[in-house]
């Protein structure tokens, strides 16, 4: 059984923006399929496949549950039911009938509390018979270089990150963060955004904030970044936390520094009271 927790109500309606994050997570979702299904040894332990995202206009639930049943087909497995159901319910929904439980979406330390993941963890072990096993792929977020490090303070300056800092970045959507100043004294960063979607094209000011510390040797060390965007006449603000870091972030032999933040859309008007919030990741590239 493979499950994915998504929302827990249907919209009818979603921005632009949205359309592109849920596209980018459908087009690799489908990615992650494609590689499963070169292991002819796998699909013998698919009981269920379970895939619930937030918008029936998107048509990702429908897409999933076509392709999951057309797949096993294929393969000669004609016996397998496929169904929607959030991870926090598994056990309550389907009960305890399946000999492996299989959790790949690196879903579950979204849950953000102890007592939601053990919950989470709790409703997939009890879906077991007696015996069977359970697989469940967890992202490391908070990864540390093994052995002892040596504390070494560099000669890491406010020039320094005026230099890296100032400039265009570009993210994968074609959004446009223009970065023109670097103040040393106060450490605030000003400059323009500009999105290719909902606004136009238009150009808004941004201001921000950079932290330093020393950077220490055997360390991970990046530079802080903050900025906000107040999207005018649209009433809109969204404010972007994150860092810039070299290239070895991806474990990528000389790719280019980013600049990699969770960001907070706040709408001043929606149809739902639960929805004035959005939130989602960027990684801005140096253009210039």
């Amino acid at each position: 059984m493979a499950f994915y927790s998504g929302e827990e109500f249907i919209r009818q309606e979603l921005s632009q923006q949205e359309r592109q994050s849920y596209q980018k997570a459908f087009d690799y979702y489908l990615r992650s399929l494609k590689l499963v299904e070169n292991r002819a040894n796998l699909h013998d332990v698919y009981r269920t496949l379970s895939w619930k995202l937030s918008n029936s206009y998107f048509t990702m639930i429908t897409s999933l549950q076509d392709y999951a049943p057309l797949k096993a087909q294929q393969r000669g497995q004609t016996n397998i039911s496929f169904s929607i159901c959030d991870m926090g319910i598994v056990f309550t929904r389907h009960g305890s009938n399946f000999d492996i439980v299989i959790s790949c979406d690196k879903s579950i330390p979204h849950l953000l509390t102890d007592k939601n993941i053990f919950f989470a963890l709790k409703q997939m072990y009890s879906c077991l018979r007696p015996g069977d096993g359970c697989l469940i792929i967890i992202r490391d977020y908070d990864r540390e270089q093994r052995g002892a490090a040596t504390a070494v303070v560099s000669n890491t300056s406010v020039g320094n990150a005026a230099t890296i800092l100032k400039g265009v970045w570009v993210n994968e959507l074609g959004s446009t963060l223009n970065i023109t100043s670097v103040f040393k004294s106060t450490l605030q960063i000003k400059g323009n955004y500009r999105s290719p979607s909902g606004t136009a094209g238009d150009q808004y000011a941004l201001n921000g904030f950079v932290n330093l510390s020393p950077m220490v040797t055997g360390k991970h060390n990046v530079i802080v970044v903050s900025f906000t965007v107040h999207w005018s006449n649209i009433g809109s603000v969204t404010t972007w936390n994150g860092f810039y870091s070299e290239g070895d972030y991806d474990d990528k032999d000389g790719a280019p520094g980013r600049i990699i933040c969770q960001w907070l859309l706040v709408r001043p008007v929606t149809n739902y009271k639960w929805d004035h919030i959005l939130t989602g990741q960027d990684r801005f590239t140096k253009k210039t």
